[in-house]
């Protein structure tokens, strides 16, 4: 590539780069701009100016002759922008730049820039040192260009001074790298043209030398880069693992803080002698003795544990006694009546008694009587003084820094506020707040509840790192920061010291090229030069019309068609180098289709038209429409051809764009009418002549009144032209008439069309036929008649629950009035909390999956009042099934409930009736049943009893004698175990018939089972049975717990013996409420409904019950076991026990195996209505 071409590329690059910023400032929301990056583009105002100054002057300076004009115009610019820059650099390093904020580093480049022009204008080729100047100076530029990329590409700091000042440094960067390239490259060619030009072989050695140098400098470069981006990765972890690790200790000595504030709290908060020295104080208060006890013990903890004042406060916030560091008179405290609602502890923020008043936090406790219902005497409060220990704990830092410091923030609506007082901004506790829309500052981010490290602009307007951390149980947020600028300084250094390194090596390698590109340059004949300087003269009418002109131009090979020559502009246009063309030929730039007819005219020797329209195809592979222009000549002794290349493809995408637009009209759903400026028809779309009616032939010459239906106001009309003829938009509805005279709406937008004077030459009309939409409307309308109409609650919501419409009766039961706001009517606060949780969670998404849901639930009226109500909910859905809008239609119950509470009491009542008289005829069969077997044991012990103890008697004396044999032992021990066998039976009998009164008291059901397994745990062992046991939660019975347990013993050990040996038995107490579904057994119909029982379940794994069996259970006698193993009388006697306190006993088999006996009793004195509770299903 020629140094002209590098010059002009860098130039124009730079230039172009100082028109996009500018263009950036004067459109901002530019789509183009935009798209093309308008943060990189970024830069200030004066810097683009510079840039397209001094790239517009290297263009200049490139012209190939340079005369008299282009050389002046260089040395202007140059000089100009140089004293501008060096104006710029005075301000900036001075702390006055102008608002574009232009950094100092950058003005300095802009005036070595400007120098380097100057010089490189004012060398020739007798006086080469002045080029040389310039080139050293643009190096100079060139290593400030790159250096700034570099720190940009490695996110690397730059050393202090030379930061840009600016959020964009890439544009910078790269237009001072063109500006300087341009300027090395033009000062070189000046310094190097007047000595020996360099040969071919020279050339390429030189070339392979450069291509090393290039290579291997990029290497230094990226693998110094790379080292410096790692370390700098390191050290930016290292900051930041110590300001987390100072943020973590600050914030849990802070929570530390805060619990030993709350321990002191603690303290008194349940201190028995301490709230009795206080009732004693309150309910005495003449008693001198108690007051100094009690204002000494204060004033002991406010010296202990530092607090600035204690006081105690009576139960309406009024400060009884205090103590305090000052001579402040008792005070009381505003936040005393929050405490009885609470009952605990409550530590207030960061606060000011009055304006302007000191800083303070405090603790608030109540004073608890325990010996009183545990009644609030008082409360307690302790004020902290947060200047003594929280603000230099917040301030302390653990080593040397100049910027770093600790902020402590909380959120305050929409505000950040800050609670500590500022190493840089005094007296900011309290009183400095700043917006939470202030993202790019750490303590915003903060207070929205952000952690860890992050990066931005503290309170001071400096860009800082920052950790955050919360405080924990705290709404306080804890900022360790510290500055950028502080953090980075040893980076630049390190970065100065490998830049110096980098730099030397290169600048030596960069040494060493250049002296050997001089030696090649005096390598030359003097015959070459002279052949070279006879071919410019021949040449140079050729160049100046070939390379200077703006369009593409190359001359080809008629033969061959490979490119023979091309201009600068055809490289530029094309994409391709001059090198890259000469290895081209025509049929590269040409579409393969075209390719056959290029053949057969190099075949047929045929010369290429004169003008002709093709298609080209540049290097990226972008197709262009062009005319070419092409004549035949003679280069070199070669037939060829020259050609002039116009692109048109912009052209034509324009007419291609007005085709689309014509169809889009003429295919539009939407009517389209244009008129002269008299109204009269020129153009109407086929849309128009569909909803009309008419034709083109009926409409050509007149106006839109053939459609007028005369039924929209003359004032619409007046309105609609008054808009027009001054240049205005109209919108509105008309009402027209169609050919066949049916009426239709119309909703039309009008626009005057105007030349480029301004004059209005026509206007255009865009129609919608709304005719269907006026009926839909007129339909709703009637609709919202009948629901402001109906008493009922009508409501609707959108799919995002957000209500939209609330009919009148809807409106006066919320207590709204019929244009107030509805937008805060949600579920939760038009319903109790219940009611609004069964609708969210059931009954609106029930609504969406099924489309409807029916229930009951409860409003809240204007008052407060729970409104029962008959609720319909239904989800609208659009085709989709995607939900539309909900609709909530809404019938008052309140008569209905009442009605049906009332029967519901009358049933209720009948129950009970039906329940107590029930319960009354099975405890007089009962009693009967008893009395007969009473007289039966009277009977039979009478006239059994004292035989049996006669036969007893005799037994135990022949038992005695010492002449009986043991055969006739046995015999006897028969006998006597067979009477013990008599005499228990008519025991039992005799204790069946008795009445025992109960010896009633407090006890538990699980105490009362727990024993009865415990006696019969020897058993339980032998027979290697488990029991289960699964309490829930009972109340206290009033029972005769011994009778009971002999109920449990006797239920338990028919269990064990069923089992037989290794089987469980489960033992399940539990509480139950009888209602409806519990009055279906007839032992549970012995009870009330809502009445409380305790039931106790026994159940095994045994055989299970025969159904022979079932009903003589609990007959006297009844007994399943073999002779001489039971009395039959254990059920019988159970039964009594349970009845005898109110309940019931029943016998079943278990569906999966074994059999289940169920206890019954009634706790007494309580019954609850209306409750939910487990029911107990058997």
């Amino acid at each position: 590539m020629s140094p002209n071409v590098v010059t002009r590329a860098c130039g124009i690059a730079a230039a172009a780069l100082g028109f996009l910023a500018l263009a950036s400032w004067a459109a901002p929301g530019h789509p183009l701009l935009d798209g093309l990056g308008r943060g990189w583009l970024s830069m200030p105002p004066s810097t683009a100016f510079l840039s397209i100054l001094f790239g517009i002057a290297v263009l200049f300076a490139a012209r190939t002759p340079l005369d008299r004009t282009a050389r002046f115009a260089g040395v202007a610019a140059g000089s100009g922008g140089a004293l501008i820059a060096l104006l710029l650099f005075f301000f900036s390093s001075q702390d006055q730049a102008p608002t574009d904020q232009i950094a100092s580093v950058v003005a300095l480049c802009f005036v070595l820039t400007g120098l380097s022009l100057v010089a490189v204008l004012a060398s020739s080729d007798k006086r080469t040192w002045p080029a040389m100047a310039a080139f050293w100076l643009a190096v100079l530029v060139v290593l400030a260009g790159g250096i700034f990329l570099l720190a940009d590409l490695f996110d690397a700091p730059l050393p202090n001074g030379w930061a840009l000042g600016w959020p964009a440094p890439a544009a910078i960067s790269t237009v001072l790298a063109a500006l300087g390239t341009s300027l090395a490259t033009l000062s070189g060619k000046a310094v190097w043209a007047s000595g020996p030009r360099i040969d071919a072989t020279s050339l390429r050695a030189s070339r392979a030398f450069m291509l090393v140098f290039v290579l291997m400098a990029t290497a230094i470069v990226t693998a110094g880069g790379i080292y410096f981006h790692r370390h700098i990765i390191r050290y930016r972890a290292e900051v930041e693992r110590q300001l987390l690790a100072v943020v973590e200790l600050k914030a849990n000595e802070l929570a530390n803080w805060r619990a030993e504030r709350l321990g002191d709290a603690k303290a008194l908060y349940r201190n028995f002698y301490f709230a009795r020295l206080v009732r004693r104080a309150l309910d005495n208060p003449r008693d001198a003795e108690a007051w100094t006890h009690l204002h000494h013990w204060l004033q002991q903890v406010r010296e202990a544990h530092g607090y600035d004042k204690i006081s105690i406060l009576d139960s309406k916030g009024v400060a009884l006694v205090s103590v305090s560091s000052s001579l402040a008179a008792p005070t009381g405290h505003e936040s005393a009546h929050q405490i009885p609602s609470s009952g605990q502890l409550i530590l207030q923020d960061f606060h000011r008694h009055e304006a302007g008043g000191p800083l303070g936090l405090s603790l608030l406790a109540p004073i608890i009587d325990q010996t009183d219902g545990k009644r609030p005497l008082g409360f307690l409060t302790l004020e902290i003084d947060p200047r003594k220990y929280l603000y230099p704990l917040i301030k302390r830092w653990p080593t040397p820094s100049a910027t770093a410091e600790t902020l402590l923030v909380r959120r305050d609506g929409n505000d950040v506020l800050y609670l500590n007082d500022l190493r840089f901004r005094k007296d900011s506790a309290l009183s400095l707040r700043l917006p939470l829309t202030r993202t790019d500052m750490p303590e915003a981010r903060a207070a929205l509840g952000q952690q860890g490290v992050v990066d931005g602009i503290n309170y001071r307007g400096v860009p800082v790192i920052a950790a955050l951390r919360p405080v924990p149980d705290t709404p306080w947020v804890l900022v360790a920061q510290v500055d950028t600028a502080e953090v980075i300084e040893p980076l630049a250094k390190s970065l100065w010291m490998q830049a110096i390194l980098v730099g030397t090596v290169l600048l030596a390698a960069g040494t060493i090229l250049a002296l050997k590109w001089r030696h090649q340059l005096m390598r030359h004949y003097s015959e070459r030069l002279r052949t070279l300087e006879e071919l410019q003269k021949s040449e140079f009418r050729y160049r100046e019309l070939f390379e200077a002109n703006p369009h593409p131009m190359w001359v080809f090979d008629a033969e061959t068609l490979h490119f023979l020559a091309v201009n600068d502009a055809a490289a530029a246009h094309y994409g391709y180098s001059r090198d890259e063309f000469s290895k081209l030929t025509v049929a590269d730039v040409r579409p393969a289709e075209d390719l056959l007819w290029l053949l057969d005219a190099v075949a047929d020797r045929r010369e290429l038209k004169t003008f002709t329209s093709v298609r080209h195809r540049k290097k990226d592979g972008t197709l262009i429409d062009v005319e070419i222009t092409a004549h035949a000549l003679d280069f070199g002794g070669r037939r060829a051809e020259v050609v002039l290349v116009h692109d048109v493809t912009e052209r034509k995408r324009a007419e291609e764009r007005l085709r689309v637009l014509s169809r889009a009209v003429e295919q539009s759903p939407a009517a389209t009418v244009i008129t002269d400026t008299q109204g009269r028809f020129e153009y109407v779309n086929p849309k128009f002549l569909e909803v009309s009616g008419y034709t083109w032939e009926e409409l050509a010459g007149k106006t839109p009144a053939v459609i007028k239906s005369g039924l929209t106001p003359l004032e619409v009309y007046q309105d609609l032209w008054g808009a027009i003829v001054s240049g205005k938009e109209w919108r509105g509805r008309l009402q027209n008439r169609r050919k066949d005279g049916e009426l239709y709406w119309e909703y039309e937008i009008i626009s005057p069309l105007k030349n480029e004077q301004g004059v209005i030459t026509h206007y255009i009309a865009v129609k919608e036929d709304i005719t269907e939409r006026i009926r839909l409307e007129q339909a709703q309308a009637r609709l919202i008649g009948i629901l402001d109409a109906t008493p009922d609650f009508v409501s609707m919501a959108d799919a995002q629950r957000r209500v939209t419409y609330l009919n009148p009766a809807a409106r006066k039961l919320l207590g709204l009035g019929r244009d107030d706001d509805i937008s805060h009517v949600t579920v939760p606060n038009s319903h109790p909390e219940k009611v609004a949780k069964l609708l969210l969670d059931v009954g609106i998404p029930t609504a969406i999956r099924d489309g409807i849901w029916k229930g009951e639930s409860l409003f809240l009226d204007v008052t407060g009042r729970e409104v029962p109500m008959s609720q319909t909910i239904v989800a609208h859905k659009d085709a989709n099934g995607e939900v539309e809008y909900i609709s909530t239609v809404c019938r008052d119950m309140t008569e209905h409930k009442r009605t049906e509470a009332t029967l519901q009491h009358e049933l209720a009542r009948h129950k009970e009736t039906t329940g107590e008289l029930l319960n009354a005829r099975l405890r007089l069969a009962e009693r009967d049943r008893r009395e007969s077997i009473g007289r039966l044991a009277a009977g039979v012990a009478h006239e059994v009893k004292n035989p049996l103890a006669i036969i007893r008697l005799g037994v135990d004396y022949l038992a005695r004698q010492p002449a009986c044999a043991s055969d006739q032992a046995e015999v006897l021990e028969d006998v006597r175990q067979a009477s013990d066998r008599a005499d228990r039976i008519i025991s039992g009998l005799l204790n069946l018939s008795r009445e025992k009164a109960l010896e009633r008291r407090p006890a538990r059901i699980e105490e009362i089972v727990d024993n009865a397994i415990k006696l019969l745990n020897h058993e339980i062992v032998l027979r290697e049975i488990v029991v289960a046991r699964y309490y829930g939660s009972t109340p206290p019975l009033f029972v005769d717990p011994d009778l009971l347990q002999q109920v449990f013993i006797n239920l338990l050990l028919n269990a064990i013996q069923a089992i037989g040996q290794a089987g469980g038995i489960d033992v399940v107490a539990r509480s139950i409420y009888v209602n409806e579904r519990d009055v279906q057994p007839d032992e549970i119909r012995m009870f009330a409904i809502g009445e409380r029982l305790v039931l106790v379940e026994i159940k095994d794994n045994g055989p299970g019950i025969a159904p022979e069996h079932k009903q003589k259970l609990f007959d006297p006698f009844f007994t399943t076991k073999p002779t001489g193993e039971g009395t039959g009388l254990g059920l019988a006697v159970s039964r009594n026990i349970v009845m005898m306190h109110g309940g019931f006993i029943s016998l079943s088999n278990r569906p999966e195996g074994g059999a289940s006996a169920l206890v019954g009793l009634r706790v007494t004195g309580e019954r609850v209505a209306n409750e939910e509770a487990d029911t107990g299903s058997r």
